[in-house]
């Protein structure tokens, strides 16, 4: 894939294989670069799928805004080489699939951002990934009306999320059994390598997708470095002794890639059968991601030092670590002991 100037114009120039054989498309198109990107892509996605591109010269919207170029140039610009990539991309389909692909971006009214809201609401997708997708139409409109392309744009109104504060934490007692019902009941023969993730995740307090991300180098003495991260900037945290012999272990197991082979599906079915055991199936708080709060709660516990635990967490807002930091019954206890002595 290539973008050249030629003449007056930019010329894309697109070449994919497909089944073995070379498929390839180039047109000279008037436009800017970040159309031009979007339109790459399009003929990209285009070939891959067998079918013929519509030149760029013959779209009778090419001087409006269709809301797959649009988005595919905002992508370009701000989200591309973010940690949240992939989660972006996906909010960027949901956008399309109910505006349409040649939707103008600029004839999209508050009515139509409602009515938006109204069908992911009626998919039930919950309030924080509401607002994530419909953030990406809001930042689409930010992007042109700033560059002159939108003269006005609508009202954005997110859905509120509420109190999304993070109550659950994982007690020891429920942590060993996890431990021993993964290791001892877990069907299949990754009852091991999985208990040794829960622990690693317990230690770390990352995010399951860091965590798969992870290659052999960015294991080193008792350092872990997660560099594909939500922030998109890289942070390195000092293991444990026993999250660096499970790190050490897996590492020997799996090679260059220790953590891949945990997916989302292999942690969701692992923890759905420990948590059946465990009579926690009506328990909503506990899942995976539980295992980062609890590390999180248990170092501003033993530290008192916020500025620590966002640091280790890879916060970029203080005010996210806040969630996390929250005080335990003893602690509500002690305090009581203070006021009556």
């Amino acid at each position: 894939m290539a973008i050249r100037t030629r003449g007056n114009g930019l010329e894309v120039d697109v070449q994919v294989t497909l089944d073995g054989n070379k498929r390839r498309y180039r047109e000279t198109i008037q436009a800017t670069v970040a159309e031009a990107k979007a339109f790459e892509h399009r003929v990209k996605a285009a070939l891959l799928d067998g079918l013929d591109p519509e030149p760029f010269s013959k779209r009778t919207d090419a001087k409006g805004l269709p809301l797959d170029a649009a988005l595919e140039a905002v992508w370009e610009r701000y989200w591309s080489n973010g940690g949240q990539a992939r989660t972006v991309r996906s909010n960027m389909a949901t956008c399309v699939e109910f505006f349409g692909p040649k939707k103008d971006l600029g004839s999209i009214t508050n009515a139509d951002l409602d009515d938006f809201v109204v069908w992911l609401r009626s998919k039930e997708y919950a309030p924080a990934t509401i607002r994530q997708k419909v953030c990406v139409m809001s930042k689409a409109f930010t992007h042109f009306h700033r560059r002159g392309n939108l003269a006005s744009i609508p009202k954005v109104e997110l859905p509120r999320i509420g109190d999304n504060t993070r109550d659950r934490v994982i007690s020891e007692e429920e942590f060993r059994e996890l431990l021993r019902i993964t290791r001892n009941e877990l069907p299949g023969d990754r009852g091991e390598d999985i208990a040794r993730l829960w622990e690693i995740l317990m230690d770390t307090g990352a995010r399951p997708s860091e965590l798969r991300a992870v290659r052999t180098p960015d294991i080193r003495d008792d350092l872990l470095t997660f560099r594909d991260t939500k922030s998109g900037v890289s942070r390195t945290v000092p293991m444990t002794v026993r999250a660096k012999v499970n790190a050490a272990a897996l590492s020997m197991h799996y090679g260059e890639f220790p953590f891949m082979w945990a997916s989302p599906a292999i942690i969701r079915h692992a923890w759905d059968f420990c948590r059946e055991r465990m009579g926690l199936t009506q328990d909503e708080g506990f899942i995976p991601y539980a295992l980062r709060h609890t590390c999180a709660t248990r170092l501003y516990a033993r530290t008192r030092d916020l500025m620590l635990v966002q640091r280790w967490l890879g916060h970029a807002d203080i005010k996210m670590t806040l969630r996390y930091a929250k005080l335990q019954p003893g602690d509500l206890q002690k305090a009581r002991d203070l006021l009556a002595s």
